[in-house]
């Protein structure tokens, strides 16, 4: 660096040097009100803080001349009290009627009925104590008239406006009293408490019998109110999103239903008339009832509404449910998990107030009506066995019947399709027959494998397990029976179908050919569902036969052939439509059952005459 470059390098500096300076000094002065504000600002804060340092020191000081004259005040009001000592009985009843209103009124804000018709009789006797030109008041008041008593113009008014003023409360005290027993309520203070009230404001007094009944009458209309917001939907599998939460909504929705009827047969039906009436647990003047009484009620009231109840719930339990083994599973867990399961988390008493309360032969006299099982005495009552026990088990029963037919249409369905898509009998290959009919005897058993596994999906708890499985699994062995033989008889049908088109046309052209495919395809089917389907060695296993599982009830085989013979009246060893109507008619003539309705509905016959009259046709 040259000296030349240097000095330019110094005056530069010295530059900008100066500029600082010069800009320090005009920020300086443009900020200068700012600063001194500041300044004053920090000023005034020091002051306040002095003034409340000042005033936390003097609070103690404050505090005791406080007590002190709180104390002054005390003694000049006892002082005043022992100078006037003498109240006047015209004070005191002033005093009484301004405030016993205002508890009224309070206690029914509060939806305190008991207490606001306590209070409302308390002021009624003191009303009738002092005159009897109210009728109201002489009729739910318990006094007796002063004569010798002279009311002045001021407190006789007082007692007038009071009166009015108070006349309709019992109407109202009524009403509440009656929508409080319209409602679900955990707490049987609370029934008892409008109980009472109902018991005390009516003239005459109704008595035990009558208030029970309009107890009872009550939550029937809150079970039937309940019941009427199920809704059954019929359900389409094929729904778009918003349809299927929907229907998770109204699922959620049957769930909270089903578990409020159940809560309110578990308190309101059982628990709270126990406690209430059988051990008189609450107020004083609730009205006496027997003991036998309360339990012929009750008892009454299950029967009347149990049946009504499991209708409803398996209607509804079909619709949300369906064909899915796993959300009914679901929902039976819930339930039981709100009944027998929820015993230990009941009352104490429960077991106590089912036997005092219960009459389980009237109860379930309605559920076994038509049997000639005589009803035990000593069986013990449960919600679960009386309300949802039998009904998912008849669900099952019907889901199952759905699954095997859905699974019987699929595989006629997909044989159809590969008999119609099948090339002539001279072009086809044996490994494509091979593979189509192995591929349907497989997805047969897997479908008979899955429709058993999700059945036992629906097994009952260890309670009830041993029993359950036993139903399920003799009705496991009657469904695969019934779909087992349907597909034969499809079978054999297809092949009769069409030899008798082809002794109609009386050709060996196309027809025979035809014949030929479907004969080998049947036949390749048939050999592969002897040696492919391993579910039947256990939906078949003769042990969860009827017979065995159910102590008899089945025919023989020698009855069926013989039933067999009777109905084929051509002896060619194969019952058509025509035969097997008119053999069910004639056994059930005189009957309310429709023979045709009945194998068209069991047997999947209905277009099977159609098919005949197509086959012969020229």
């Amino acid at each position: 660096m040259t000296i030349e470059e240097m000095r330019q390098l110094h005056h530069k500096a010295l530059s900008d040097a100066e500029a600082k300076r010069t800009e320090l000094r005009l920020v300086l002065a443009s900020r200068y009100r700012e600063l001194v504000g500041s300044s004053d600002e920090v000023l005034r804060m020091r002051e306040r803080s002095e003034e409340l340092h000042q005033l936390v020191h003097a609070l103690p000081h404050l505090m005791a001349k406080l007590v002190d004259s709180s104390k002054v005040s005390k003694a000049k009001e006892a002082k005043d009290s022992t100078t006037s000592s003498f109240v006047s009985e015209s004070d005191v009843l002033r005093r009484e009627l301004a405030n016993l209103p205002r508890i009224i009124h309070r206690s029914l804000d509060n939806q305190d009925v008991h207490k606001a018709a306590t209070s409302l009789i308390e002021l009624m006797s003191l009303i009738a104590t002092y005159t009897d030109k109210f009728p109201l008041a002489n009729a739910l008041g318990n006094a007796i008239l002063k004569k010798d008593f002279e009311l002045s113009p001021m407190v006789e008014a007082q007692l007038q406006l009071t009166y009015l003023h108070v006349e309709t409360i019992p109407a109202r005290a009524l009403r509440m009293a009656k929508t409080i027993l319209l409602q679900a309520s955990s707490d049987a203070q609370r029934s008892a408490s409008a109980l009472c009230t109902l018991n005390l404001m009516q003239v005459p007094k109704p008595g035990a019998v009558p208030l029970l009944d309009l107890y009872f009458d009550s939550k029937a209309k809150l079970l039937h109110s309940l019941l009427n917001q199920l809704v059954t939907t019929n359900r389409n599998p094929l729904l778009s999103p918003s349809a299927a939460q929907q229907i998770v909504v109204e699922t959620d929705n049957a769930e909270a239903i089903l578990s409020q009827i159940v809560a309110i047969l578990q308190h309101d039906i059982i628990l709270h008339p126990y406690r209430i009436f059988v051990l008189r647990a609450f107020a004083a003047d609730t009205p006496l009832a027997e003991c036998d009484l309360v339990k012929t009620k009750a008892s009454h009231f299950l029967a009347a509404h149990l049946p009504l109840i499991r209708t409803k719930v398996k209607s509804v339990l079909v619709s949300i449910a369906g064909t899915t083994a796993s959300a009914l599973g679901q929902i039976r867990q819930s339930l039981y998990d709100k009944t027998d399961g929820a015993l230990s988390q009941l009352d104490e008493h429960w077991q106590d107030a089912v036997n005092a309360v219960v009459d389980v032969k009237i109860v379930l006299s309605q559920q076994q009506q038509g049997t000639t099982t005589p009803v035990d005495d000593a069986r013990k009552f449960s919600l679960w066995s009386a309300l949802f026990s039998n009904t998912f088990s008849s669900l099952v029963h019907s889901l199952l019947t759905t699954s095997f037919s859905s699974v019987h249409v699929k595989v006629v369905s997909t044989l159809r399709t590969s008999l119609a898509n099948a090339p002539p009998f001279t072009f086809m290959l044996p490994h494509e027959a091979y593979r189509n009919t192995l591929k349907i005897a497989t997805d047969l058993n897997v479908a008979l494998i899955k429709v058993s596994d999700d059945a036992h999906e629906l097994l009952v708890h260890a309670e009830e397990r041993d029993e359950s499985e036993r139903r399920l699994r003799q009705s496991l062995y009657v469904q695969t029976c019934e779909i087992m033989g349907r597909l034969v008889c499809e079978l054999r049908r297809m092949l009769i179908i069409h030899k008798s088109n082809n002794n109609h046309n009386n050709s060996s052209g196309p027809s025979s050919t035809e014949d030929a495919t479907k004969e080998f395809l049947v036949g390749r089917l048939c050999h592969l569902l002897k040696f492919r389907l391993t579910a039947l060695a256990d939906l078949l296993n003769p042990q969860h036969s009827p017979a065995v599982l159910g102590g008899g009830g089945m025919i023989t085989l020698l009855e069926l052939q013989s039933a067999f013979e009777l109905a084929d009246d051509n002896d060619d060893g194969l019952i058509t439509f025509e035969e097997a109507m008119e053999a069910v008619e004639s056994a059930f003539s005189g009957t309310q059952f429709h023979g045709a309705e009945m194998i068209r509905d069991t047997l999947l016959l209905s277009n099977a005459k159609e098919e005949g009259n197509q086959a012969n046709s020229p």
